[in-house]
């Protein structure tokens, strides 16, 4: 089963000449020992996916809305107790 492991740090949000918001947050973390760079808020199996780490899944298509039924895709994450659909959890 994949390891997800936790934030290291993370980068400030970029902003405008305004003070505005222009840009999304962007997180570390680490997938199986690889460090990454993953934008707040997308699932943990699209981070893995463009690290071209393999989630095995079977409901999931990034084209559809997202199920979280057939439990295929579950994944440790630190410091929580069971493993969690890397479909349906947003890296924060």
């Amino acid at each position: 089963m994949p390891r997800c492991g936790g934030l290291t740090e993370s980068e400030s949000t970029l902003t405008n000449h305004a003070g505005r918001l222009t840009g999304t947050e962007m997180l570390h973390i680490e997938i199986d020992g690889q460090k990454l760079e993953v934008e707040e808020g997308s699932m943990i199996i699209q981070a893995a996916d463009a690290a071209g780490i393999y989630i095995p899944r079977f409901c999931y298509h990034r084209k559809l809305s997202i199920a979280a039924n057939c439990r295929m895709c579950l994944v440790d994450v630190e410091k929580i107790p069971k493993p969690l659909p890397a479909c349906a959890t947003p890296v924060t």
